[in-house]
């Protein structure tokens, strides 16, 4: 974390670093090859700290967090991330939900503002975070169905003097006009 802290503070103006190099810092650095165990509370402070490089890397160059970074920044896969997420402990659950909220609306605020593509978006969604569409879009169809001898009849009543209301509707016994029923 301190690498991150000294290459953000100490980048020169208008000098970006890669989206490697960021994905290299964030990365923790793991000699021993055994993943750190965190009680939820380290969970949470650890999820703190990196909303906090996210905000200081997006004042120098744009950047989008993903499940995968934060992953490698706890220094845990994404398996035991997803496993976490089905943990019998609910506080442990409610950690990974409120990542997974800040991600996805991350990722859902930058593509409606352009910043990244709606495609790519849609597919992260549907493919880290198992978001899914409401429901399928629904095609509704216009047809008309025109009997041309009835137009071309009420064409002759207009022409006739006939309004279109005594034309298309029915006068009732009690002197109101009502629409035909055919």
């Amino acid at each position: 974390m301190f690498d991150l802290a000294y290459k953000l503070k100490h980048m020169e103006e208008g000098k970006t670093l890669s989206v490697i190099e960021l994905k290299s810092l964030l990365s923790q650095k793991n000699t021993i090859g055994v993943s750190p165990k965190y009680s939820t509370t380290e969970l949470a402070i650890l999820f703190e700290y990196y909303k906090h490089f996210i905000e200081e890397i997006n004042k120098k160059t744009s950047y989008i967090p993903t499940k995968e970074d934060f992953c490698s920044f706890a220094g845990v896969s994404t398996v035991t991330y997803n496993n976490w997420k089905q943990s019998n402990d609910a506080e442990r659950r409610e950690i990974i939900q409120k990542i997974d909220d800040y991600l996805v609306d991350i990722h859902l605020s930058m593509a409606q503002r352009g910043d990244v593509r709606e495609i790519s978006t849609i597919f992260r969604a549907k493919a880290e975070f198992g978001m899914v569409e409401a429901q399928a879009p629904q095609v509704i169809k216009h047809e008309m169905e025109s009997d041309m001898k009835q137009i071309l009849a009420n064409i002759d009543a207009i022409n006739q003097g006939k309004s279109l209301k005594t034309i298309e509707s029915v006068k009732g016994e009690d002197g109101v006009y009502r629409p035909k029923e055919d």
